[in-house]
């Protein structure tokens, strides 16, 4: 089993992220994905992501998501 904290690090949460739109935000977050594991292309990342985010949003509300694929 995968415990969470192995994939959510601190290196990996991004507080007080600069906004303006869902995808400027996910594209964000492929970025510091692919920065954190080298194996990961950013554009195949934010790819996975949007189509993730087309099924359902991973946004909790108050600014708050935990974008996934």
């Amino acid at each position: 089993m995968i415990r969470l904290e192995t994939i959510l690090t601190p290196g990996r949460s991004v507080v007080n992220a600069p906004g303006g739109s869902k995808k400027r935000a996910l594209e964000q977050v492929a970025n510091l994905i692919s920065r954190e594991v080298p194996d990961l292309d950013a554009q195949k990342v934010f790819e996975a992501l949007i189509a993730r985010e087309k099924l359902g949003s991973t946004g909790f509300g108050n600014g708050i998501a935990i974008p996934h694929c």
